[in-house]
């Protein structure tokens, strides 16, 4: 199932991910104008994160270019909510 974000920024819903219901997992392909040098890492909205905890998220997969990142759902909700111009956004550092 495909997520979606509205970003402010751009006046339009962009897409945010997929989530796939029978791993619980939401897989995030991203490439290198999404790294966030400021937090080291990658950001995932906040209306997203309200969407993911509706369908019981359990994993959280950043798919870079060449490498895959596995972290727990749990992760991303003890990370504060920061707002650079996107929205809301909480971030994975890799």
């Amino acid at each position: 199932m495909r997520l979606f974000s509205y970003d402010p920024r751009k006046f339009k819903q962009v897409l945010a991910g997929e989530f796939d219901y029978y791993t619980n997992t939401f897989i995030k392909k991203v490439n290198r104008s999404h790294y966030m040098v400021k937090e080291k890492g990658y950001g995932i909205s906040e209306d997203v994160i309200q969407q993911l905890i509706q369908l019981n998220c359990e994993v959280i997969k950043i798919k870079t270019k060449k490498n895959l990142y596995e972290f727990d759902f749990d992760t991303l909700l003890n990370q504060s909510i920061k707002n650079y111009g996107n929205g809301d956004q909480r971030f994975i550092k890799i």
